[in-house]
């Protein structure tokens, strides 16, 4: 016979009905609680034929505990039911942004029972969780933290659910673990640690824990908290795709589509792509999608492309809502429309999908496609996607700041560093162009105008391999133009740039040369 706290555990584990409590169990009661903790103490260890024998001896009388061991049973038969609660957006695969606790609906089940409508009832089934969880049970401290971080029985309170995580994830419950793993990535009530969030995933992957295998191969994919690696990615997807779960087998699909750690093959692609989407899967429509918009293994079709990139996106996808923003804004397999683009590009944004807020960046800025420039939005959006590490977004703001100062009160010499700490070679010709110009009359403070530093970063730009830094040294050097006279170094620094400039005034000639030098080549024309 197993402790009260297992016995108070199963109490509150009915789907159906619930129990009313231990103070007031009939005998009957007592008969199921008593078959309970057999259940609970070898349930998981007892053969199909001993479940089956456990099934005959437990009376009609005890529905929750006959529930219980006829799921183990369909478990056995069946694969994981990897259906997660909570959404994820993704670039190729889900990044960490708006990434939420995923919590498996069997799990959820236990502590909000949708056909109980009274929060009485949730909040009394909470309780005996939380009697449980006091007593040292695993199961129920990893719940009572399920139930403080979603607010399921009792009033949210994320620090309490980080307490009762960690009690559980220290007694070696891998599921708490992983809870563990997506609070570390997230920076959901810790600070954001990637390493610690490896960690916590590899400790519930070594038990096999499916979902921390697919969570800790992500990691290794996206490069977090240590090195991508595409072939370690690839191996623990195997592992959680081999039991059912259909975000580890939309991943190895696009692993597979991309040559990523794996032998690039489309037909294996498209397998493991149409075995996860046979239950509605974003990552796995938008696989698809891939497919048939790169023309891979599939003849090329913007048209059926659309039909699944729309799919993902219509259940929130971040990525797939960009890609249907692209289509529309470029016209393929479906009417051009701007506004449709724009729309779709802002529901990508706000789920904060770098790409998609670097367009809206461009878009406000540059008075595409028709839209109204808008500087305010422009900045905006840029600043959110330099919050995520955008390089492009660094440059932009830098830009931005030299022409609109009065949206920056930071001052603009905190950008001009953010551009020399991206190690963006654009960002090494800005740096120049910057001390060439004095950056313009508005900014404040204002840069000093110095030569020979503008030399120096366009030279670490041309040398990093931006063809901007390249052409335009070879024309300060080819005129002379604070820099000493050198018409031949210039022509090489041209020729290398893509240019054909030479002594006999060719195409790309003197002439070109003094209009470049008098229209200063703004650093950002082309971002």
């Amino acid at each position: 016979m197993l402790t009260l706290r297992m016995t108070l555990l199963i109490m509150f584990t009915g789907i159906a009905s619930g129990m009313t409590g231990y103070a007031h169990a009939s005998d009957t009661n007592l008969i199921c609680l008593s078959l309970t903790s057999e259940w609970q103490s070898e349930g998981s260890r007892l053969s199909t034929n001993a479940l089956a024998s456990l099934l005959q001896k437990t009376p009609s009388v005890c529905p929750d505990l006959r529930g219980a061991i006829r799921r183990e049973m369909n478990r056995r038969k069946s694969a994981v039911d990897a259906t997660m609660v909570g959404p994820s957006t993704s670039t190729q695969l889900p990044g960490s942004a708006h990434r939420q606790l995923s919590i498996s609906k069997s799990d959820l089940a236990l502590l909000d029972d949708k056909t109980i409508a009274d929060k009485a009832d949730l909040a009394h089934r909470f309780a005996g969780f939380l009697h449980a969880a006091k007593l040292g049970d695993a199961t129920s401290e990893y719940l009572v933290g399920v139930g403080f971080n979603l607010g399921i029985g009792v009033s949210q309170d994320k620090n309490a659910a980080l307490v009762w995580f960690s009690a559980a994830a220290n007694a070696g419950f891998p599921r708490a673990e992983v809870a563990l793993g997506l609070l570390s990535e997230t920076g959901d009530s810790i600070p954001r640690d990637y390493k610690a969030a490896r960690n916590w995933y590899g400790r519930a992957a070594d038990t096999g824990n499916a979902f921390a295998e697919y969570e800790l191969g992500r990691l290794h994919y996206n490069g977090f908290g240590g090195p991508t690696d595409y072939a370690a990615a690839v191996e623990l997807f195997q592992k959680a795709a081999d039991q059912g779960l259909r975000n580890a087998q939309a991943a190895l699909g696009i692993c597979y589509a991309r040559g990523l750690g794996v032998t690039q093959d489309y037909s294996k692609s498209m397998e493991w792509l149409r075995k996860a989407e046979t239950t509605p899967n974003a990552q796995a429509e938008r696989g698809i999608g891939d497919l048939y918009s790169e023309g891979w293994g599939v003849p090329r079709d913007n048209s059926e492309a659309l039909t699944w990139y729309q799919k993902a996106a219509d259940v929130g996808d971040a990525t797939a809502e960009f890609e249907v923003g692209q289509l529309y804004e470029e016209g393929l397999g479906v009417a051009k429309d701007a506004n449709q683009a724009l729309i779709w590009y802002h529901k990508a944004a706000i789920q904060d999908d770098v790409d998609a807020q670097l367009r809206l960046g461009e878009i406000y800025h540059n008075n595409q496609e028709g839209i109204a420039v808008d500087t305010g939005e422009s900045i905006a959006w840029y600043r959110r996607a330099e919050q995520q590490g955008a390089k492009k977004a660094v440059l932009a703001l830098a830009t931005a700041c030299t022409y609109h100062p009065e949206q920056f009160p930071e001052g603009c010499l905190v950008w001009f560093q953010k551009v020399v700490d991206s190690g963006d070679p654009h960002g090494y010709y800005a740096m120049g162009w910057w001390y060439e110009s004095g950056t313009g009359p508005n900014i404040v403070p204002k840069v000093q105008r110095d030569f020979d530093l503008a030399l120096k970063w366009y030279q670490k730009a041309a040398d990093a391999g931006d063809k901007d830094a390249m052409e335009r040294l070879g024309c300060m050097y080819f005129e002379g133009f604070h820099a000493p006279k050198d018409q031949q170094l210039g022509v090489n620094l041209i020729k290398k740039a893509g240019g054909n400039l030479d002594l006999d005034d060719g195409w790309f000639g003197r002439d070109d040369c003094e209009y470049r030098m008098e229209l200063s080549s703004y650093p950002w024309y082309n971002y």
